[in-house]
């Protein structure tokens, strides 16, 4: 009777999961960056399979989980729950993937769960969009990245199938569990993911004191990335003929869904990234400045400097992550994109260019300087 309980029960922590799997393939067929996460799933299920013989050999614990082993589920239903209210299918998933694990660990003690835990590893990477979240916290490729978290993965589940680990009980791990958790969450956004104050430069003038501008055309790639949101394009250039950017917005954002990282939409259109990272500026004698993502990319031997930030009336902020999170309609949030070519010396280059595009923001903004 006990095992079918618990059978039903980790049948239903995988019911989330399965039903964001039309989502995880629509990526699959529609995002070249994503196509080859169908690989990931099958090497999970392979795991699982051989880690079965194992599972089944084991008899559930004999003690009756504590109490507080039954809070190692909370937190990937939370983050379900989170998920499903603001419409973030990432957070679905996650939540979806370490909510049977959880259960596992509450249900059928540490032994059995450490068997199942490479399984659930790869099928981590089976998750659309983490290997861009992880190729933002190391500079490497998306794929190669995963490819090589795999090949770990492989590699601790056969260490698990030749030795024992003696593992604490679930409830005894909890605290550090938290503390990591925790940890991990400051450290990873302490710097980033933070609101400014806003900063919604008006483009259709199409002048200021040193730059002029054009109306350029929304092509059929931006229409795919943004979906029916109202975008504009323009293309500015100073009266020397020499500093060109380019201008992207997408406001009146019609699915949130089809915005994305910039890194995201480079990679899905060949571009190779080359350095990525927050950069923060601010006029002398201001207290308050702005952050943009700043990154320079790499398309047929040309370089491209790309900054991208969120902003409402209220606030803005480079972190997708804090956009993603905190969006809302009635908010009135509006995407921006500023590229400019850079040269063959990219310290040089980035310097200037960063001279040239935040004059170019001082001037198009309102007051002809960054608002406060």
């Amino acid at each position: 009777m006990r095992q079918i309980r618990n059978t039903i029960l980790l049948l239903a922590s995988m019911l989330p999961f399965a039903l964001e799997l039309p989502y995880a393939f629509a990526a699959i067929r529609n995002s070249p960056p994503e196509r080859h996460n169908l690989y990931f799933l099958l090497a999970s299920a392979v795991l699982a399979i051989a880690a079965m013989p194992k599972l089944i050999r084991k008899p559930p614990q004999d003690n009756p989980p504590s109490w507080s082993s039954f809070l190692l589920p909370l937190p990937p239903l939370l983050l379900i729950s989170y998920g499903f209210i603001r419409h973030i299918h990432f957070a679905v998933i996650i939540g979806g993937i370490l909510l049977p694990f959880t259960f596992t660990l509450c249900l059928y003690g540490w032994h059995r769960a450490l068997h199942a835990a490479p399984a659930f590893g790869m099928l981590l990477l089976f998750c659309p969009n983490i290997g861009m979240m992880l190729a933002t916290i190391i500079p490497v490729d998306s794929i190669l990245i995963k490819v090589i978290i795999a090949l770990a993965i492989v590699a601790l589940a056969v260490l698990l199938h030749i030795m024992v680990t003696h593992m604490p009980k679930p409830g005894d791990c909890l605290f550090w569990v938290l503390v990591l958790a925790i940890s991990a969450a400051y450290f990873s956004t302490e710097a980033s993911v933070t609101f400014n104050p806003p900063l919604t430069p008006v483009f259709s003038p199409l002048q200021s004191s040193h730059f002029i501008g054009i109306n350029d055309t929304v092509s059929d790639a931006d229409r795919q990335f943004f979906g029916n949101s109202r975008i504009e394009r323009f293309i500015f250039s100073d009266k020397s003929n020499k500093n060109f950017i380019s201008v992207l917005t997408a406001s009146e954002i019609d699915n949130i869904h089809q915005v994305h990282p910039v890194a995201f939409c480079l990679r899905a259109s060949g571009y190779r990234i080359l350095s990525e990272r927050h950069a923060a500026f601010r006029d002398e004698g201001e207290t308050a400045g702005i952050t943009l993502r700043e990154i320079i990319a790499m398309q047929n031997g040309e370089k491209h400097l790309f900054w991208q930030w969120f902003s409402t009336p209220e606030h803005s902020t480079a972190s997708f992550l804090l956009f993603r999170c905190a969006y809302s309609q009635q908010d009135k949030w509006t995407v921006y994109q500023m590229t400019t070519p850079i040269s063959d010396s990219p310290e040089q280059s980035r310097f200037l260019l960063q001279q040239c595009a935040l004059e170019f923001l001082r001037q198009i903004s309102q007051n002809g300087r960054l608002q406060k």
